[in-house]
């Protein structure tokens, strides 16, 4: 299941979507504050596919980010890329709440672009989990 959150500066709110095995299966609007000529655009556009997702988003000058629900350790280590100490990087991601791994995951990339900029190494994987670098 693929889950997404829609923005725009043209409401307030969001709504978000989901799509299972490509196909729509959820659309929730009630927490965007929309027009009943947006809501009626919404409903009358929005693809069924999700193949289709980004092509509507970026006609209808729309903001569309995938919610991550779920992160397995073998998602976060191949994101991560420093191979060093897979098993103590792997007890480490496991005494991590679901939210944390997001959280531990979704950071990689800001932790990957301080540290080129300032041309430091990456800590090892079971550091940076350890230490939760990601509430730096």
């Amino acid at each position: 299941m693929s889950n997404y959150v829609i923005t725009s500066n043209k409401f307030e709110g969001a709504f978000y979507l989901a799509y299972s095995n490509g196909w729509l299966v959820k659309l929730d609007l009630t927490e965007a504050k929309l027009s009943k000529e947006q809501h009626a655009y919404v409903l009358g556009n929005l693809p069924l596919k999700e193949s289709e997702l980004k092509a509507f988003a970026a006609t209808a000058k729309l903001q569309c980010k995938e919610q991550i629900t779920q992160v397995t350790f073998e998602v976060f280590y191949n994101a991560y890329g420093y191979k060093e100490g897979r098993k103590k990087a792997e007890n480490a991601w496991n005494k991590l709440s679901k939210a944390e791994q997001i959280k531990a995951y979704q950071y990689i990339s800001v932790l990957k672009a301080k540290k080129a900029f300032s041309s430091e190494n990456l800590p090892y994987p079971a550091t940076y989990l350890n230490q939760q670098r990601w509430s730096d």
